[in-house]
């Protein structure tokens, strides 16, 4: 149910931001987004907590998949491997912090 909600609810976005982006500029001026962002949103005031949610989400998600994309990192000297269970556990930490904190503020 709550994708569906989520999906009703950013299909308008979704629509609003293509729409703008086709008729920018060659530059792709984003500096519009914020007001159509605002007008969407006086249309569904109570969509912004469903939007932040979904933000929350993804931002949960790209801090996980950025672990894995760090595999250079990790390769330098004493970094260790991606699947050590050490960087694996520290990362794990890490992570339980951040999403905690985000959830809090």
């Amino acid at each position: 149910m709550y994708a569906a909600v989520l999906h009703r609810a950013l299909n308008p976005v979704a629509e609003a931001l293509s729409e703008h982006l086709e008729n920018a500029s060659g530059l792709k001026d984003y500096t519009d987004l914020p007001a159509i962002m605002t007008d969407l949103l006086l249309l569904h005031p109570r969509m912004a907590a469903l939007f932040q949610q979904a933000i929350n989400l993804l931002a949960m998600y790209n801090l996980t998949t950025g672990y894995f994309l760090s595999q250079r990192v990790l390769d330098s000297p004493g970094g260790g491997k991606l699947q050590d269970p050490e960087n694996i556990a520290r990362q794990k930490q890490l992570l339980h912090k951040v999403i905690r904190a985000m959830l809090i503020s």
